[in-house]
Parts: structure tokens; C-alpha cells; sequence
């Protein structure tokens, strides 16, 4: 037995305890499911994370990646959405396959990791055709309630743990420091490090920029970009690599290249309805015409009268009613 000095916050423990660790490695692999519009288009999204630090390194540690077959031909590039921010783009062939892949430590045609995919939906949104969403996938997250322990190493680094919560009491035992967000809420993940203020340089051509999306917005249309990187942790941030355009110059801001945004998706057609003429096998039998719902060129190309509203409605008694037909 040892006499541990402990602080209780909100249902967290700041001790000199060793904390129980998060499971040391995550690794997931996902399909992500086409939309109705984009039934033929199949994608996986695959995820092996390092929640304890490694190789000297701070903060989570690992790679994330999603590849895409038969997508839209008329397109070469969609936007990749995680957690309502973008953080990057699938390159597709003209066979409609691609991929994209980010890593902590990235090389090669690998871009930076950012974002802690875990419990976050991700999207893969036609940009330059339809600008619809073509797959959708929601990555596990099997540690649920885990959080960001902000501890010193030997040499007097900060790095950052993922902590566990106690499996009976539910609380979190940190023995070091409980960082919090811009609301003062523990922060739940060591992707981005919120345990240090400095990022890594990016390559040649590239920037590192923050990209902050609004609460909810999972369509990535509000999402804030922010160059100021030491906070970005704790305003829910992301770190997100982009490339440069060739005309870049030295003191230009990032930020200016909307790189947080995605296109805006087009919503749906609107439901419309209209009045279709009933065949018979009796020739000399005329039968009325009947409320259908069709798309609006359906009902144009075959002359079909449109209908201002639904077939059916709920009448001033409450009763279920059809639309007349003339």
C-alpha cells in the first residue's frame, strides 16, 4: 500500500499513481458504405494507432488511411472529410480508384495525421461533379472515455498518454496534468498533442495549418482555418498538411488557400408529384388519371400534368386524403 497525493477534478484524478493505460494499440479496418446515388462505388478505411508514445516520440502515434474504387469518372479529386473537417483529398484514377494516407511521421505520398479518427464519421465527397457524398463510415472507437495525460519524460520532455478510465469508478487517473479545451472540458485524445506547443516542420511546398470545424457541422462548410498552431488542440482543432501552389511566397498566409472547407454538396431534388394516366387492357374503358410520385423530368417526358404539393395530405378532420386528378 502507498499513500497516493490526489486531486479530484470532475471526475478525473491528477496522482502520482502510474495511470492505467489506454490499450497500446488501435487498429481498425473499415468498408464505408456508397450513398443511394453512388451504389457501384466501394471504399475501406483502415486505422492503427499507438496510444502510448513510442520511439521517444510524444503524443499518439500511428497511420490512417482510406482507399476507393469505382467512384465518379467524372472526377479525379474528392474531398476527405473527418469529423467535419477536411483534411485532405482522394486522388482517383480514371477508373475511378483512389486513395490517400496520412501518417504522424509521414514520408513518401504520405500527408500529415492530424486528427484522431476514432468515433468520427468520415466522408468521401465528390468535389469538382456532383459534389455529393459517395461513401460514408463511422471509424470504432473501442476505448470510448479515454483522455489526454500530459506527463514528463526522463529528460524532462513533456509527452502526451492516453488514460483509461478506471473500469469500476469510471474516473480517469492522470499523473501528471489534465489538459482542457478552450471550455475548460478535459480533452479526450493526444491527436493533435495537446500536450506541446510545437509541430513538427512540414516538407518542401507543404504548410501545416489548424482547421477548427463548428460543432456538428459534419458537411465541413463552417470549418475555420487557423495558422496558429499551439492551440490547436484545445480549440478541437485539427492539423492539416497542404500543398502549396507553385506561386506560394514567403509570408503569404495558408489560411488564404480555404483549405479547411469542402465544396458545398448538393442537396437533393426536391420530391415532386404529378397526375399520370392509367392504361387499361379494355380500350373502350377510360380510367382516371391517379397522383404519382415521379421526379419532375419523369413526369415532363411523358406529359404528366404536376401536382402543387403531395398525393396524399391529412384533411381539416384529420383524416387521410388523396389529391384529385382532372
Amino acid at each position: 500500500m502507498f499513500l497516493a497525493a490526489q486531486c479530484a477534478i470532475a471526475g478525473f484524478v491528477v496522482s502520482d499513481v502510474r495511470p492505467a493505460m489506454a490499450d497500446s494499440t488501435a487498429s481498425v479496418s473499415k468498408a464505408l458504405t456508397p450513398t443511394s446515388s453512388f451504389a457501384g462505388a466501394s471504399g475501406k478505411l483502415r486505422v492503427r494507432l499507438h496510444a502510448k508514445p513510442v520511439s521517444g516520440a510524444t503524443g499518439t502515434q500511428g497511420s490512417f488511411s482510406v482507399s476507393a474504387r469505382h467512384l465518379p469518372t467524372d472526377s479525379s479529386s474528392f474531398d476527405l472529410i473527418v469529423g467535419g473537417a477536411k483534411v485532405g483529398s482522394v486522388q482517383a484514377n480514371s477508373a475511378g480508384n483512389g486513395s490517400a494516407s496520412f501518417s504522424t511521421t509521414p514520408h513518401g505520398r504520405s500527408a500529415l495525421l492530424g486528427v484522431d479518427p476514432r468515433g468520427k464519421t468520415v466522408v468521401v465527397r465528390d468535389t469538382a461533379g456532383s459534389g455529393a457524398d459517395v461513401l460514408v463510415g463511422t471509424v470504432p472507437d473501442d476505448d470510448a472515455g479515454s483522455e489526454a495525460c500530459c506527463t514528463t519524460d526522463g529528460e524532462g520532455e513533456s509527452e502526451c498518454e492516453d488514460v483509461s478510465p478506471d473500469p469500476t469508478t469510471g474516473v480517469v487517473t492522470c499523473n501528471g496534468t489534465i489538459p482542457l479545451d478552450a471550455n475548460g472540458a478535459p480533452i479526450n485524445s493526444c491527436l493533435p498533442d495537446p500536450c506541446t506547443t510545437t509541430v513538427p516542420p512540414p516538407p518542401p511546398g507543404t504548410a501545416t495549418v489548424c482547421c477548427v470545424a463548428d460543432s456538428g457541422d459534419e458537411e465541413a462548410q463552417n470549418t475555420e482555418c487557423d495558422d496558429g498552431l499551439d492551440q490547436c488542440a484545445a480549440n478541437g482543432g485539427v492539423l492539416v498538411q497542404v500543398q502549396l501552389p507553385a506561386d506560394f511566397q514567403q509570408g503569404d498566409d495558408p489560411c488564404d488557400l480555404n483549405p479547411c472547407q469542402s465544396v458545398t454538396p448538393n442537396p437533393p431534388p426536391p420530391p415532386s408529384f404529378c397526375c399520370v394516366a392509367q392504361s387499361s387492357d379494355d380500350s373502350s374503358e377510360v380510367e382516371a388519371p391517379e397522383c404519382e410520385d415521379m421526379s419532375a423530368d419523369a413526369c415532363a417526358s411523358i406529359g404528366a400534368p404536376p401536382v402543387n404539393g403531395a398525393c396524399a395530405y391529412t384533411d381539416q378532420s384529420g383524416n387521410p386524403a388523396s389529391v384529385p386528378c382532372p
